[in-house]
């Protein structure tokens, strides 16, 4: 039974309500229900408006001052709380962006006589601006901005009246709960690489306790986090939102799924430990090869490495599931077998070479290319010998010596250097295994030794310059070198100085050019007095350019033409 008092004179009463949501305005908000109906909520979070609408029904001129407070009562109004947004209350006064705090209301419910007056919107505590006069005969509304807590009750029902009323109302507003806040707000599962443990973790809102049970509904332990036994294969697990209400009672709200995942343990192998021979690349690779994850302890990321020198490897892949697996080797490289045979050299015929194929004495196997297998052998023929020595790891290394004989003296050539009048200087070019040399002009002049000589020609002309190096082996036999000299006038001499060529040394173009003479021909000979073919790319009369961009690197001679007479120079070609 309703609980209530009354006055003979009240006048002031509750005539009907409505609940609406709070996602707008005066105009624009939503309505929950129908007018004077009930509402359940399941939750504390979302905000509640509350419009009721009152009278002043006397009749004997009195007036009422409503003042926007709101009260609630859970036991039926046998008590009742005035909301003072104390920590303690089940309902506060809720602030809105959507409404102001005691603005006016307008007319938006029916079916209550009397003149229309504005109530007051409250979004907030009560206050002096909250109160309205309203005279007999005229009625009004007040709409609350009203928000659940954390205390207010499950499965209970409310109901609401203004601190202010003086007859009896003819609606109470009211609002039912179900489990309230029983909801799972998020979830996080786990998975473990193989048999183990698997700790998992659930959220919800203040007040509400999670219950994780199996699959058969058992409850298995309450708190937001829940390590599992020992699980060999995937397993679901579930969480229940509890909310305790009343004399120890609890209601419980939908459960959610929770899964502990067990993915199989990867395997990668490298094989077994390996060594080779210093100088070689082994290629180390982690089979299977079609992980998304390759992390080497050298640095690589790829499923195989090449490596050079000795160390730990070690490989750890990483599968679809962020499961990892890892495998080691231990990479040994031997080193090579010492073999250093001397530099090549030239002997008289009949000396010899002592060669050694193991000269730090390491104990290595040694195979001449002669067949000989002693680790040091005497040569004494001319010839290439060839070395190879393999040590205990069976790692092989060779080296080679190349033997010439000395006995006949070697020279690549004769320069000859135009220095004035009809001098020149005359040099061996690159002279081996010789001790002196001796050298005949070709004039019937006295002969003159040494490296380089100089000699002056009466008359020009061609001269046989030859040169007879002496050997250095005892029983060596000289050898003699031949030079053709086409040599000066003195009016060639002129003639030599009015030309000039250049650049020399030259690599592409020879440019040979005169300003007083025309310059009729050239030729080229090597250092062998043969004759080299060429084309002159340009030729005005006073000019000549030479192509010598395929000519080897040497020494030539080049004889210009001239009306005047002919001249001889020496050109190096360079690359």
């Amino acid at each position: 039974m309703l609980l209530i008092s009354a006055e003979a004179t009240a006048s002031l009463r509750m005539t009907s309500y409505r609940w609406r949501n709070d996602d707008g305005n005066e105009t624009t908000a939503t309505w929950r229900a129908a007018q004077s109906t009930p509402i359940t909520i399941s939750n504390t979070t979302d905000p509640l408006r509350l419009r009721i609408a009152m009278d002043n029904d006397n009749g004997a001129g009195y007036e009422e001052y409503p003042d926007g407070l709101l009260q609630y009562s859970s036991d039926n109004g046998a008590t009742w709380t005035t909301i003072s947004n104390a920590p303690t209350d089940e309902f506060v006064y809720h602030t809105s962006a959507n409404v102001t705090h005691n603005a006016a209301t307008t007319n938006q419910l029916t079916g209550t006589a009397g003149t229309w007056k504005a109530g007051k919107i409250i979004n907030n505590l009560p206050n002096a601006g909250s109160e309205t006069i309203v005279y007999d005969g005229e009625f009004t509304e007040y709409e609350w901005v009203l928000k659940a807590t954390d205390n207010t009750k499950s499965n209970a029902t409310y109901i609401f009246q203004t601190e202010y009323w003086e007859d009896l109302p003819i609606a109470y507003p009211t609002l039912n709960t179900t489990c309230l806040n029983a909801v799972i707000n998020g979830t996080t599962s786990g998975s473990s690489c193989g048999p183990g443990t698997i700790n998992l973790s659930a959220t919800a809102p203040n007040g509400t306790l999670i219950s994780w049970r199996d699959s058969a509904n058992n409850e298995l332990f309450r708190g937001p986090t829940f390590t599992t036994p020992v699980l060999t294969a995937t397993t679901t697990y579930y969480v229940v939102p509890v909310r305790p209400y009343g004399n120890n009672q609890e209601c419980f709200g939908p459960r959610v799924t929770v899964t502990a995942s067990i993915y199989p343990v990867p395997t990668v192998t490298l094989g077994n430990d390996t060594a080779f021979c210093a100088g070689n690349v082994y290629n180390l690779k982690a089979i299977p090869g079609n992980y998304p994850s390759y992390s080497w302890n050298v640095g690589g990321i790829t499923n195989n490495i090449n490596v050079n020198s000795s160390g730990l490897y070690k490989v750890t892949i990483t599968d679809n599931n962020n499961c990892t697996a890892s495998d080691e080797v231990e990479v040994t490289v031997h080193p090579l077998p010492t073999v250093i045979l001397p530099p090549d050299t030239a002997i008289c015929k009949g000396d010899s070479v002592t060669l050694n194929a193991d000269p730090l004495n390491e104990g290595n196997s040694i195979l001449w290319n002669t067949g000989s297998t002693n680790p040091e052998i005497k040569v004494y023929d001319a010839g290439t010998y060839r070395a190879q020595a393999t040590n205990h790891w069976n790692c092989i290394s060779t080296d080679e010596f190349v033997l010439n004989f000395k006995d006949t003296p070697h020279l690549e050539g004769i320069n000859a250097y135009y220095q004035f009048g009809n001098t020149y200087i005359f040099t061996l070019q690159n002279p081996l295994y010789y001790t002196s040399a001796e050298w005949d002009f070709g004039d019937n002049s006295p002969r003159r030794t040494g490296n380089q000589v100089s000699h002056t020609y009466n008359t020009s002309g061609l001269y046989d310059v030859t040169v007879t190096l002496s050997p250095e082996c005892p029983n060596g036999d000289p050898a003699v070198f031949r030079h053709r000299l086409d040599a000066l006038s003195v009016k060639e001499a002129d003639i030599d100085n009015k030309i000039s060529l250049y650049p020399n040394p030259a690599q592409q173009y020879l440019i040979v050019s005169s300003e007083l003479l025309d310059i009729e021909t050239v030729v080229l000979y090597d250092i062998t007095g043969r004759k080299m073919d060429m084309v002159p790319v340009e030729h005005n009369g006073k000019s000549i350019k030479i192509d010598v961009s395929q000519l080897p690197s040497s020494l030539y001679t080049l004889y210009i033409v001239t009306p005047q007479g002919s001249v001889q120079k020496k050109v190096q070609v360079i690359k």
